[in-house]
C-alpha cells in the first residue's frame, strides 16, 4: 500500500511541476516565440525560392504567395536594400525577435 501511495504522489508531482513549467515558459514568451519561428519557416523558405527563381528578392510578401498581414501582424517582412530581409515579430512592448538574412540567425 505504501508503495501505491509513493507512485502516486510522484506521479502527482511530475505533473504539478510540468503544470508549473508551462505557465512560467507562457509568461516569459518563450512558447509564443518559438511557435512563431516555427510560423516563420514556411515564409523564410518562399522568400529563398522566391530570390533563386527571380534573382532578387520580393519588395513585398505577398510577392512571395503570403497575405499581407495587418498592422497586429503577428509576422512581417521588409527587405533591406536589395540583398538582405528581416522577418520579424513582437515580443513584449519595445522587444522583437528579427530574422536577418545576412546572418540567417534570429536577434532579439
Amino acid at each position: 500500500m505504501r508503495k501505491k501511495k509513493k507512485i502516486i504522489f510522484i506521479g502527482f508531482s511530475i505533473i504539478l511541476f510540468l503544470f508549473f513549467t508551462y505557465v512560467f515558459l507562457s509568461f516569459t514568451g518563450v512558447i509564443r516565440e518559438f511557435r512563431l519561428k516555427r510560423e516563420s519557416e514556411p515564409m523564410i523558405e518562399k522568400i529563398e525560392e522566391y530570390k533563386i527563381k527571380n534573382g532578387f528578392y520580393p519588395k513585398k510578401i505577398s510577392d512571395a504567395g503570403f497575405p499581407e498581414p495587418d498592422e497586429s501582424g503577428p509576422i512581417y517582412y521588409q527587405l533591406e536594400g536589395s540583398n538582405n530581409y528581416i522577418v520579424w515579430f513582437g515580443m513584449e512592448v519595445g522587444e522583437s525577435a528579427i530574422y536577418d538574412s545576412k546572418t540567417k540567425k534570429w536577434n532579439r
